[in-house]
């Protein structure tokens, strides 16, 4: 489950690269498409940080034109604005997740960064390539923000509008958005479960103090949506796991069990082609408990389910299937009286 999103600085934060590129460019009467595949040049050498870093990097930038560094180094430091589509959507996702300021950066333009009091009420922390020694296009650079966050890959998300990045982070397990533009954001989020309105009243149920199962359902596929898809998500104080069977064979463990192929709360595509349209969740039961409750018993057998669930490795529409598993689990404790109707077919297998 994705708790923490790491957001890309320049051109995802801030307004277009290439507005700041123009803004420099016509300072100094340059092409700014010239000045911006100069700074990807010379962006992953003197991204790291460290002494002299900046200077050589301006010099490489603008070598070769009538500049003044020094005053080229104010201009770029400082051209930055901030996206404000980006910004309303920062501080709705903020309510929900840890969001995270990651970009690769340098010596001189960090500190101001840092200073900015609009950033630092958007993100409570702000990573910077200089100050970690590595780049976002190497693997240790990721592995320091994990670690410092006390995330694991699975939890996060970066959006980034350069490739390499993206690239590095999906190597280290991470879920990535390459970012084009705002309105195509909006909808690759929501296809991962984020900002979904529906989802939003699951996540208020979430207690971090307690023990949790939600039995959730929606219709299956068309042309089968005449019947019902169900499963589990289990809060274990604040975490949570998606369980449940489907109808092709779990790659990990060759059986038809899988544990958060989606978002916890998501529906299943309406249909097996169109893969952004999802049915709307509906809750079945809600029940809550603690350290030495029954709810916690039950977490436990479905944590134990590829080993005690003897359908594992059987699946018909009919039955064995996401049904007869949720059913076995139910059966388990009587006491917690959660029915399926008719629609749940494979229920009594």
């Amino acid at each position: 489950m994705i708790t923490t999103i790491l957001f890309d600085f320049m051109g995802v934060v801030s307004t277009e690269q290439f507005k700041g590129w123009k803004k420099i460019a016509d300072k100094f009467g340059l092409d700014p498409e010239v000045i911006k595949k100069r700074y990807y040049t010379h962006v992953q050498e003197y991204g790291r940080g460290g002494a002299g870093s900046t200077e050589k990097f301006l010099e490489n930038v603008c070598g070769g034109f009538k500049t003044d560094i020094k005053e080229f180094e104010s201009l770029y430091c400082n051209w930055w604005e901030l996206n404000k589509d980006m910004v309303f959507l920062i501080k709705k996702l903020k309510k929900q997740y840890n969001v995270i300021l990651f970009s690769d950066n340098f010596d001189a333009s960090t500190p101001s960064m840092r200073a900015d009091k609009e950033l630092n009420l958007l993100f409570p922390k702000m990573f910077f390539s200089n100050e970690l020694g590595h780049t976002k296009s190497e693997k240790e650079s990721f592995q320091k923000v994990l670690t410092q966050l006390g995330v694991n890959p699975s939890e996060c998300l970066l959006i980034d509008d350069q490739e390499k990045p993206i690239t590095t982070a999906q190597s280290l397990g991470i879920e990535s958005l390459l970012f084009t533009n705002y309105k195509t954001l909006l909808s690759e989020i929501k296809r991962l479960g984020i900002l979904n309105e529906n989802t939003q009243e699951f996540q208020n149920l979430v207690n971090k103090d307690k023990y949790s199962i939600f039995v959730l359902a929606c219709p299956a596929h068309i042309p089968f949506n005449f019947a019902k898809h169900s499963w589990f998500v289990i809060n274990k104080k604040g975490s949570l796991s998606r369980w449940e069977v489907k109808y092709a064979k779990n790659k990990k463990n060759n059986s038809y069990l899988y544990s958060n192929a989606m978002p916890p709360f998501q529906g299943l595509n309406t249909s097996f082609f169109i893969k952004k349209s999802f049915w709307k969740t509906e809750l079945i039961k809600y029940i809550e408990g603690g350290e030495n409750s029954t709810v916690k018993k039950m977490i436990d057998l479905i944590e134990n389910s590829e080993k005690e669930y003897q359908y594992c490795f059987k699946y018909s529409f009919l039955g064995p299937n996401s049904n007869t598993y949720v059913q076995w689990v139910l059966n388990k404790f009587p006491e917690f009286n959660v029915k399926l109707s008719w629609h749940f077919i494979g229920k009594e297998f």
